[in-house]
């Protein structure tokens, strides 16, 4: 709000100098304000992905599946857990983990890091999987590309089938 009084009495000053350089007649001064709105803008490339297990016993763990995320946003103050992951149900026997890879940074102020080193379990409470660290200024805008490896591993010998869960990826600014 500073910043908006303070371009109001810029604004203000810079037409009542340039009003008295004018020729002779009549002045009107005007005031206005400029916004810019809120937007975050977060996608993922591909949309759904197939963990397999080689093995049926416990510790096993599945391939490892790279997923590719882009995100922009303009009003980030969270620092931490600013992209947060849940499923919608647990896995009976089995935990599903991710890992925040490297963040390339388009643009913006701020950037994204691994909240935890390593896989990270995901749960079906909100899990933190990367805050924000603050490059400059305000740190309030990111711009970026990064990748998340999921995998799974078998907490107790499996037995034959299929489990269908979704994953749900949330990028928090505040």
């Amino acid at each position: 709000m500073r910043d908006v009084s303070r371009f109001r009495a810029v604004v203000f000053l810079l037409v009542l100098l340039l009003g008295s350089a004018l020729p002779e007649g009549n002045a009107v001064i005007v005031t206005f304000e400029i916004d810019s709105q809120s937007s975050i803008n977060f996608t993922t490339n591909p949309p759904s992905f197939t963990l397999d297990f080689s093995d049926f016993r416990k510790n096993s763990v599945t391939n490892a599946v790279n997923v590719s995320y882009t995100v922009s946003a303009n009003d980030v103050t969270r620092l931490d857990g600013v992209l947060s992951g849940r499923l919608d149900d647990l896995f009976p026997d089995i935990s599903f983990e991710a890992d925040f890879g490297s963040y390339m940074k388009i643009g913006g102020n701020a950037r994204l890091v691994e909240a935890q080193p390593g896989y990270v379990t995901v749960t079906a409470q909100n899990v933190g999987i990367a805050n924000k660290v603050v490059d400059a200024g305000d740190g309030k805008l990111i711009e970026g590309q990064f990748d998340i490896s999921y995998r799974a591993k078998a907490l107790e010998d499996l037995v034959a089938g299929s489990h269908y869960r979704v994953l749900t990826l949330t990028f928090t600014e505040a």
